[in-house]
């Protein structure tokens, strides 16, 4: 039961990133993991026009994070800036979401819980980012799947 209810996840997350990519999702190409979390910025900020006013990232997680558990870690990293998230090396861009495939993304904070919520494709998506005791944070993908980060 628990393989199918992992592989299940599994493929809607694979399906939901594909969806983004084909739609355009990101800059067009990924940025290069082995940028430095400037550089990664930069071509973030270059390929979108950040959502100034309506994506606020809490301060403690703007940064590049880089995942210590999970399938692929080398596909999952994430970069935030004072006014975008980027998730999974650029493929799922939030500002050139919301600008572009003109998404309706619902943000809260809490603490040290931020979540992003939108629908696509008559499909709910979340992306829950929880700071923890030591540093760390989590990212929890559809209220399911979490994946562990630092800061690098």
């Amino acid at each position: 039961m628990k393989k199918a209810l992992t592989l299940t996840l599994t493929l809607a997350i694979i399906f939901t990133l594909s969806l983004l990519v084909a739609c355009g999702g990101g800059s067009g190409s990924a940025p290069d993991t082995d940028n430095t979390a400037a550089t990664q910025n930069e071509e973030a900020n270059q390929g979108a026009e950040e959502t100034i006013g309506m994506l606020n990232p809490p301060a403690w997680l703007i940064g590049e994070w880089v995942t210590t558990e999970g399938a692929n870690p080398s596909s999952e990293d994430v970069v935030v800036t004072a006014h975008n998230v980027i998730v999974s090396s650029g493929k799922l861009d939030f500002s050139w979401q919301i600008n572009t495939a003109k998404l309706n993304v619902t943000e809260t904070e809490s603490g040290d819980v931020y979540r992003l919520e939108y629908t696509a494709s008559d499909m709910d998506f979340s992306y829950t980012f929880t700071r923890l005791d030591d540093g760390s944070m989590t990212m929890t993908v559809l209220d399911s799947v979490t994946f562990r980060y630092e800061k690098s």
